[in-house]
């Protein structure tokens, strides 16, 4: 199996020896097995991927998700780039922001939660690199919540431990399942909706259990899930540093091809 993905990953040998090439690792998620890594243990900006362990600290706060916050100039700091539905005034739950934050990338929802932990901003990020640390992210630092900040760096290996870790919150694993972000916002006649980053989630071959996309232009595109695949299987998937938007989905697409083949074959993998 692990030529087969080493094949079907590895399909552009150009790419893979260029100085731009992918940062890749795929393991099997119950076994622990590698069944593909590509200058994995090389740290790079990761982006929107940091958003996974800002909300991992902001749950181990235990916050009231049900607690509405009024948004205010405070949540709408440095909007430039941004693209969010939210405008000061309205009322919004904070667990609904969560989804926000994470299906759809929201920044501001991103930064309203951890406005609204109870942490000063300079202690919550002082926690996820502590967080880091206890999950055996050693070639990883955290400077800012959102990702957009490319001082967060990270491997693709201590991406797939936080993925996996993130994985065991049952919050995380809802707002990741989620295929619309959706907010009842008092002040409007009219639910706040916007689509998710995830286009995994419309394959029902995946199951997606925590899922992260993330970009900037130094970054670039990058993708981080743990899936139960149709034929069986549970797989921590990380791409980083990717050159197109879609290459993050096709590679998910060559190990689906891969796990039907060995599916069909004769004394294949169930």
């Amino acid at each position: 199996m692990v030529a087969a993905i080493v094949a079907l990953l590895a399909l552009d040998a150009r790419a893979a020896k260029a100085p731009e090439a992918p940062y890749l690792f795929v393991r099997n998620t119950d076994t622990g097995e590698v069944l593909y890594s590509h200058r994995s243990t090389h740290p790079r900006p990761i982006a929107s991927v940091t958003k996974l362990m800002s909300a991992m600290v902001l749950l181990d706060e235990e916050p009231d998700l049900e607690q509405t916050v009024t948004l205010g100039e405070i949540h709408m700091l440095d909007p430039i780039g941004w693209k969010t539905p939210w405008e000061p005034g309205l009322t919004v739950q904070l667990g609904e922001l969560l989804v926000f934050a994470l299906a759809s990338s929201d920044n501001i929802a991103m930064t309203t939660v951890v406005e609204e932990s109870g942490l000063p901003l300079e202690v919550f990020v002082e926690r996820m690199n502590d967080k880091a640390e206890a999950l055996g992210m050693m070639e990883s630092t955290f400077g800012n919540v959102t990702g957009l900040d490319d001082r967060n760096t990270s491997t693709a290996e201590d991406v797939a431990r936080m993925v996996e870790a993130a994985m065991t919150y049952p919050e995380i694993r809802d707002a990741c399942a989620a295929t619309e972000a959706v907010a009842r916002v008092p002040e409007l006649d009219r639910p706040v909706r916007s689509g998710v980053t995830d286009r995994l989630l419309f394959d029902p071959f995946w199951t997606i259990l925590a899922a992260k996309t993330g970009y900037t232009r130094l970054s670039g595109y990058c993708f981080a899930a743990v899936a139960d695949a149709a034929t069986g299987q549970r797989l921590t998937m990380v791409f980083l540093g990717l050159d197109r938007d879609g290459k993050r989905f096709r590679m998910a697409g060559r190990l689906k091809a891969l796990l039907l083949e060995q599916g069909a074959s004769p004394g294949g993998d169930p």
